[in-house]
């Protein structure tokens, strides 16, 4: 039989990718704050990263608690936890437990925020295409006309 692994083993290791996803996230929040929408993908590739650090470390955990006998889930990550001998593992889980929602949190407020800027630029796009249709245009001396440019643009 192979040996046992502690599912506990890496929660350090899952703590500290929970806390660089939230500063990711916090970082995120206040480009998004401050409508800085260009540097956000740069910082999507870099959330891409930590998720995926995280799922991998996750997915060991519960390699771990299958070995140990316990559901290879949340459920049984309580479980084991609660058992007399797992030690400071149950204060370890609670805390990444607590970060976790935290992450989730952030990124809520996060997809609400996009959502609002999402909603500002169809709001402009609208008042654009509006006046665009109304037929006000600006000609050549930059003053409003209500009709279609007399000039034409020539196509080579």
């Amino acid at each position: 039989m192979p040996a046992l692994h502690d599912p506990a083993a890496n929660l350090e290791h899952e703590t500290r990718a929970a806390e660089q996803l939230i500063s990711l996230l916090e970082q995120e929040q206040e480009l998004l704050v401050k409508s800085q929408v260009e540097e956000l993908a740069s910082l999507t590739m870099e959330k891409a990263k930590a998720i995926a650090a995280m799922s991998e470390l996750a997915n060991q955990r519960y390699q771990a608690l299958a070995q140990a006998g316990f559901e290879s889930n949340e459920s049984g990550m309580k479980a084991w936890v609660a058992r007399p001998d797992a030690g400071d593992a149950s204060r370890a889980w609670q805390a990444l437990l607590d970060i976790a929602a935290r992450a989730k949190e952030l990124n809520r407020l996060n997809g609400k925020l996009i959502n609002q800027q999402m909603a500002r630029n169809q709001q402009a796009l609208t008042a654009l295409t509006a006046s665009q249709a109304a037929g006000t245009m600006y000609g050549p001396k930059g003053q409003a006309t209500t009709g279609p440019s007399s000039r034409h643009l020539g196509i080579g």
